[in-house]
Protein backbone atom coordinates (compact mmCIF):
# COMPACT_ATOMS: atom_id res chain seq x y z
CA UNK A 1 0.00 0.00 0.00
CA UNK A 2 1.31 3.45 -0.93
CA UNK A 3 2.60 5.75 1.76
CA UNK A 4 0.95 8.81 0.19
CA UNK A 5 -1.45 9.46 -2.68
CA UNK A 6 -1.09 12.31 -5.21
CA UNK A 7 -4.36 14.22 -5.67
CA UNK A 8 -5.73 17.49 -7.03
CA UNK A 9 -8.03 19.62 -4.86
CA UNK A 10 -11.36 20.31 -6.59
CA UNK A 11 -13.21 22.30 -3.92
CA UNK A 12 -12.39 25.68 -2.44
CA UNK A 13 -10.00 24.53 0.31
CA UNK A 14 -9.02 21.45 2.28
CA UNK A 15 -7.00 20.85 5.42
CA UNK A 16 -4.90 17.71 5.42
CA UNK A 17 -2.27 15.99 7.57
CA UNK A 18 1.30 15.35 6.44
CA UNK A 19 4.46 14.03 8.01
CA UNK A 20 7.13 16.48 9.07
CA UNK A 21 9.83 17.00 11.67
CA UNK A 22 10.06 19.40 14.57
CA UNK A 23 13.07 21.48 15.65
CA UNK A 24 14.53 18.43 17.44
CA UNK A 25 14.30 16.46 14.19
CA UNK A 26 11.56 14.25 15.61
CA UNK A 27 8.74 13.00 13.38
CA UNK A 28 5.46 14.88 13.81
CA UNK A 29 2.16 15.29 12.00
CA UNK A 30 1.57 18.76 10.55
CA UNK A 31 -1.63 20.21 9.15
CA UNK A 32 -1.64 22.15 5.90
CA UNK A 33 -4.18 23.83 3.63
CA UNK A 34 -4.48 23.27 -0.10
CA UNK A 35 -6.68 25.15 -2.55
CA UNK A 36 -8.90 24.34 -5.50
CA UNK A 37 -8.89 25.72 -9.06
CA UNK A 38 -8.87 29.47 -9.58
CA UNK A 39 -8.28 30.37 -5.95
CA UNK A 40 -6.37 33.65 -5.42
CA UNK A 41 -4.13 31.97 -2.83
CA UNK A 42 -2.50 29.93 -5.60
CA UNK A 43 -2.57 32.48 -8.42
CA UNK A 44 0.86 32.10 -10.11
CA UNK A 45 1.91 35.77 -10.00
CA UNK A 46 0.96 35.99 -6.31
CA UNK A 47 2.85 32.76 -5.48
CA UNK A 48 5.95 33.35 -7.58
CA UNK A 49 6.12 37.14 -7.72
CA UNK A 50 5.81 39.59 -10.57
CA UNK A 51 9.31 38.81 -11.87
CA UNK A 52 8.52 35.10 -12.42
CA UNK A 53 9.59 33.73 -15.80
CA UNK A 54 6.44 32.60 -17.67
CA UNK A 55 8.58 30.14 -19.65
CA UNK A 56 9.93 28.33 -16.56
CA UNK A 57 8.80 24.90 -15.38
CA UNK A 58 7.98 26.40 -11.97
CA UNK A 59 5.56 28.83 -13.62
CA UNK A 60 4.03 26.03 -15.73
CA UNK A 61 3.49 23.94 -12.57
CA UNK A 62 1.94 26.93 -10.77
CA UNK A 63 -0.41 27.52 -13.74
CA UNK A 64 -1.44 23.85 -13.68
CA UNK A 65 -2.18 24.14 -9.94
CA UNK A 66 -4.22 27.29 -10.63
CA UNK A 67 -6.20 25.62 -13.46
CA UNK A 68 -6.71 22.14 -11.95
CA UNK A 69 -6.39 22.72 -8.21
CA UNK A 70 -3.35 22.32 -6.03
CA UNK A 71 -1.52 18.99 -6.26
CA UNK A 72 -0.78 17.51 -2.84
CA UNK A 73 0.25 14.16 -1.37
CA UNK A 74 -2.30 12.76 1.11
CA UNK A 75 -1.81 10.11 3.74
CA UNK A 76 -4.19 7.14 3.55
CA UNK A 77 -6.84 8.38 6.03
CA UNK A 78 -7.15 11.81 4.43
CA UNK A 79 -7.10 10.27 0.95
CA UNK A 80 -10.08 8.02 1.68
CA UNK A 81 -12.03 10.72 3.53
CA UNK A 82 -11.47 13.52 1.02
CA UNK A 83 -11.76 11.40 -2.13
CA UNK A 84 -15.02 9.79 -0.96
CA UNK A 85 -16.32 13.25 -0.05
CA UNK A 86 -15.56 14.59 -3.54
CA UNK A 87 -13.02 17.17 -2.34
CA UNK A 88 -10.11 15.69 -4.30
CA UNK A 89 -9.51 13.57 -7.39
CA UNK A 90 -6.52 11.42 -8.25
CA UNK A 91 -3.88 13.68 -9.78
CA UNK A 92 -3.26 11.38 -12.73
CA UNK A 93 -6.97 11.34 -13.64
CA UNK A 94 -7.27 15.15 -13.45
CA UNK A 95 -4.12 15.74 -15.47
CA UNK A 96 -5.09 13.20 -18.15
CA UNK A 97 -8.54 14.79 -18.48
CA UNK A 98 -6.94 18.24 -18.80
CA UNK A 99 -4.61 16.98 -21.55
CA UNK A 100 -7.52 15.44 -23.46
CA UNK A 101 -9.58 18.61 -23.16
CA UNK A 102 -6.64 20.85 -24.10
CA UNK A 103 -7.12 20.32 -27.82
CA UNK A 104 -10.76 21.38 -27.69
CA UNK A 105 -10.40 24.41 -25.42
CA UNK A 106 -10.51 27.94 -26.67
CA UNK A 107 -7.03 29.47 -26.98
CA UNK A 108 -7.57 32.66 -24.99
CA UNK A 109 -4.31 34.24 -26.18
CA UNK A 110 -5.17 34.04 -29.87
CA UNK A 111 -8.96 34.37 -29.60
CA UNK A 112 -10.63 37.63 -30.56
CA UNK A 113 -12.81 39.57 -28.14
CA UNK A 114 -15.85 38.34 -30.11
CA UNK A 115 -14.70 34.70 -29.80
CA UNK A 116 -14.26 35.19 -26.06
CA UNK A 117 -17.69 36.81 -25.78
CA UNK A 118 -19.16 33.80 -27.64
CA UNK A 119 -17.40 31.49 -25.17
CA UNK A 120 -18.79 33.44 -22.19
CA UNK A 121 -22.32 33.48 -23.65
CA UNK A 122 -22.42 29.86 -24.81
CA UNK A 123 -20.34 27.95 -22.24
CA UNK A 124 -21.28 30.19 -19.31
CA UNK A 125 -18.00 29.74 -17.41
CA UNK A 126 -18.21 30.61 -13.71
CA UNK A 127 -16.39 33.60 -12.27
CA UNK A 128 -13.31 31.58 -11.28
CA UNK A 129 -13.01 30.04 -14.75
CA UNK A 130 -13.38 33.40 -16.46
CA UNK A 131 -10.80 35.11 -14.24
CA UNK A 132 -8.54 32.05 -14.40
CA UNK A 133 -8.56 32.22 -18.20
CA UNK A 134 -6.47 35.40 -17.89
CA UNK A 135 -3.61 33.27 -16.52
CA UNK A 136 -2.57 36.31 -14.49
CA UNK A 137 -1.71 38.23 -17.68
CA UNK A 138 -2.93 41.88 -17.60
CA UNK A 139 -3.36 42.03 -21.41
CA UNK A 140 -5.50 38.90 -21.41
CA UNK A 141 -7.45 40.27 -18.46
CA UNK A 142 -8.23 43.45 -20.43
CA UNK A 143 -9.40 41.37 -23.40
CA UNK A 144 -11.59 39.25 -21.13
CA UNK A 145 -13.08 42.38 -19.55
CA UNK A 146 -14.08 43.58 -23.03
CA UNK A 147 -15.50 40.14 -23.84
CA UNK A 148 -17.50 40.07 -20.58
CA UNK A 149 -19.00 43.47 -21.43
CA UNK A 150 -19.83 42.35 -24.99
CA UNK A 151 -21.38 39.09 -23.78
CA UNK A 152 -23.42 40.91 -21.13
CA UNK A 153 -24.74 43.38 -23.71
CA UNK A 154 -25.53 40.58 -26.15
CA UNK A 155 -27.26 38.48 -23.44
CA UNK A 156 -29.13 41.51 -22.11
CA UNK A 157 -27.71 41.19 -18.59
CA UNK A 158 -25.38 43.06 -16.27
CA UNK A 159 -21.67 42.28 -16.26
CA UNK A 160 -20.73 39.92 -13.46
CA UNK A 161 -19.22 41.87 -10.56
CA UNK A 162 -16.91 39.00 -9.56
CA UNK A 163 -15.48 38.82 -13.09
CA UNK A 164 -14.95 42.59 -13.27
CA UNK A 165 -13.36 42.68 -9.80
CA UNK A 166 -11.13 39.67 -10.44
CA UNK A 167 -9.92 40.76 -13.87
CA UNK A 168 -9.44 44.34 -12.70
CA UNK A 169 -7.20 43.05 -9.92
CA UNK A 170 -5.11 41.17 -12.50
CA UNK A 171 -4.81 44.34 -14.60
CA UNK A 172 -3.89 46.42 -11.51
CA UNK A 173 -1.10 43.98 -10.54
CA UNK A 174 0.12 44.44 -14.11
Amino acid sequence: MADTYPVRVVIREITYASRGTNLLDQPVITYNNAYGPGRPEIEPMARLGADADPESQEYADAMMDFRLGQRVELMADDYVRLRNGGAVVDAEVAERAAEEAEGTELDVRSASVTDLADWISEDEPNVNATVGASEGDPDLAKKLLEAEAEAAQRDNREVRKGVVDGLSAVVARG
